[in-house]
């Protein structure tokens, strides 16, 4: 496709009120500016706080989220804002050809709008312009498709285990841990069942399983996070598979 035509589908306004899912939604439009980031416009507001989310992929999904390649939670938009700038996703113009942006109203840090964002290979990450603090926690509802023993959601899996976010399911798939910073907790043996759909909360230092309210592992102390820098992602080296929900406060 070639980047005139883009820009073209991009300005073109992007209406999903039809949907009874997309109650309150926003119309938004896009063009790509000087420094090829997206230049997302906001029509009126609704007198609330929106959250927007930009759906991308090989090609164009329509008008439907869940028809999209990927969808990812951009942030949320305080009601008097009426544009702001975004960056392109990975593969912009090489793998990706396709985005188009969508605003709901409500803070919303839950539920996606489809039914679970996904990842088939270990090559697929999906930024989360987040990063945590000391005192971040996380709810994520999910399930395993490939463990590999990197990421699942935190930071990009790196050699200095100093500087680490990261949960992942070990490769032995029975086993799940969250390192933060040096430090790691893990579940040996609990996972009995490795692909099915669990719903863990990630804290300062712990993973609590939310289907059964008890916390499964804790570490003795926890890890002061003042000065940390790196943005969370899911599916940020090697470990992917399907997230239902996701809420990071």
């Amino acid at each position: 496709m070639k980047k005139t035509n883009l820009v073209a589908m991009l300005s073109a306004t992007v209406l999903l009120a039809e949907s009874p899912a997309f109650a309150g939604v926003r119309t938004v439009s896009a063009t790509i500016n000087a420094s090829d980031a997206f230049a997302v416009t906001l029509g009126e507001a609704s007198g609330t706080t929106n959250t927007l989310f930009m759906a991308y992929g090989a090609s164009s999904g329509g008008d439907s989220p869940a028809s999209w390649d990927k969808v990812v939670r951009v942030g949320v938009v305080p009601a008097e804002t009426s544009s702001l700038t975004v960056a392109p996703p990975a593969g912009w113009e090489s793998t990706v050809h396709a985005v188009r942006f969508f605003a709901i109203d409500g803070a919303l840090d839950g539920a996606f709008p489809v039914e679970y964002v996904a990842a088939e290979d270990a090559n697929a990450s999906f930024p989360l312009n987040y990063v945590p603090t000391s005192n971040t926690r996380t709810q994520i509802k999910f399930t395993y498709t490939h463990a590999h023993g990197a990421t699942f959601f935190g930071t990009p899996y790196g050699t200095d285990d100093s500087n680490d976010y990261r949960f992942f399911q070990g490769a032995d798939n029975t086993t799940a841990y969250f390192d933060v910073g040096s430090t790691r907790v893990n579940s040996a043996n609990v996972l009995t069942d490795p692909m099915a759909v669990r719903h863990f909360e990630l804290g300062n230092h712990y993973i609590k399983d939310l289907d059964t309210d008890s916390v499964i592992v804790r570490a003795e102390s926890t890890v002061d996070l003042t000065g940390y820098a790196t943005a969370l992602q899911l599916f940020a080296g090697g470990d992917y598979g399907r997230v239902y929900s996701l809420k990071i406060y």
